[in-house]
């Protein structure tokens, strides 16, 4: 158990801060997941652990005695019989064996040793409701297969990558109930040799910000969670969902980088937003400031706010000759500045006005060209010096999807051991 002891630890320090992001965040933000869990299981089977995160079942008698986190020695069970004895066979486990083919998961048989201490089902409220009363009654509840990564030679599974696998609840649609939650769990972690991997508190801080940072993204970009896209590893789904929007802004700057309107409009949608800032709460387009109008304004989770000025990806940053900025790239950095200033002049009518509750000293963005048109070694060194000193942030177009590229190249190393 000392490894189940090791990771009960380090889960009181991630859940901690999953709870943490989730009061900044905004709980709504996540429709369906943003309910506090206030039960954490962990299981250590046979094949690996398991942890999930509860809400608690409104008038539970003795729920108090529940809350917390708990260790729960259940190796002499798999992970696929714990899994499916709490999910009505709903949710299974792949076991990984080594040196097998891949095999399709089918129900539990009833001779099957089941723990005596699981009872009932861990079903949402909601759906419970809904098997009790009949209207469930023509709704598909789609099974889910969770699966170590697997390393394969000649298909035959040859080795289990140390990792975890994130998953949160997938959501049905209930006659006359609307979109609801499956379980009463709203997210849960599946370990194969924790041991193994970099569980402590610095790794914590990190999971439990990219977590739901993930969730956010593949909600933006897939919508509400289906038992199919429940069931593969969120950061793994969000990183490579985030690798096919660089690809897809790319395409557009190639085709279309003179166009400005057409690249504002891109970036104005809100599954794009991660591009202007990786820690984007809320995009405000085209606010007027004076006589002028901003592109973009960005409201950070931490409160504060930075005016974006964005010029066409075709505008170079420096003159073909000497080196020097160009008028359009001076202009760009002026007009931030002017808004920046026009801010601290008028607070209080920016704040009632605008809505753009607390802004004070705004930071200030440009972004303009593109990398492949800096020029030469010197022309590069000037650029990464001024980018270093300037008061802006300064980026390329390029800058922004590697900046977007490298968190999704973070997302599939976490805990994956994923090039």
């Amino acid at each position: 158990m000392e490894t189940g002891k090791h990771l009960t630890q380090f889960t009181y320090q991630y859940h901690s801060l999953i709870e943490k992001h989730l009061e900044e965040y905004g709980r709504d933000t996540f429709p369906y997941y943003g309910a506090a869990t206030t039960i954490v299981q962990i299981w250590q089977a046979s094949d690996g652990f398991v942890t999930f995160y509860l809400e608690e079942p409104p008038g539970l008698p003795g729920v108090e005695q529940l809350r917390g986190y708990h260790l729960i020695d259940y190796s002499n069970y798999t992970l696929n019989t714990l899994c499916q004895s709490t999910s009505i066979r709903y949710l299974r486990v792949s076991d990984g064996d080594i040196g097998v083919p891949v095999t399709i998961l089918t129900e539990l048989p009833p001779d099957v040793k089941r723990p005596q201490e699981i009872t009932g089902n861990w079903l949402s409220e909601k759906v419970n409701e809904a098997l009790i009363d009949g209207s469930i009654i023509g709704v598909p509840l789609t099974g889910m297969m969770v699966s170590p990564i697997v390393e394969f030679k000649s298909g035959i599974r040859t080795a289990i990558t140390p990792s975890r696998v994130k998953i949160w609840s997938p959501t049905i649609e209930l006659p006359g109930k609307g979109r609801v939650r499956m379980y009463q769990w709203t997210h849960a972690d599946f370990w194969w040799f924790p041991e193994q991997l970099p569980v402590d508190i610095s790794a914590a801080t990190e999971l439990a910000r990219n977590d739901l940072l993930a969730l956010r993204t593949v909600l933006q970009l897939r919508g509400p969670l289906t038992a199919e896209n429940a069931q593969q590893d969120m950061s793994i789904q969000a990183a490579t969902l985030l690798e096919r929007a660089c690809d897809e802004f790319i395409s557009l700057l190639d085709q279309y980088g003179e166009q400005e309107e057409k690249i504002h409009q891109w970036l104005y949608k809100p599954e794009h937003h991660l591009f202007l800032d990786l820690a984007s709460d809320k995009v405000f387009s085209k606010l007027p400031f004076g006589g002028n109008d901003s592109d973009f304004v960005v409201r950070r989770r931490d409160g504060t706010y930075v005016l974006i000025e964005i010029e066409p990806a075709s505008a170079r940053i420096f003159q073909r000759v000497k080196q020097e900025p160009t008028k359009e790239f001076n202009h760009a950095c002026q007009q931030v500045r002017d808004w920046q200033r026009y801010v601290r002049d008028n607070v209080h009518t920016v704040r009632t006005e605008q809505k753009l509750e607390n802004i004070y000293d705004p930071r200030g963005m440009v972004i303009i060209g593109r990398t492949q048109d800096i020029d030469g070694e010197k022309a590069a060194i000037r650029w990464r010096d001024m980018k270093n000193r300037h008061e802006l942030y300064l980026f390329t177009y390029d800058e922004l999807t590697e900046r977007v590229r490298a968190l999704a190249a973070s997302l599939k190393k976490l805990m994956h051991n994923l090039a």
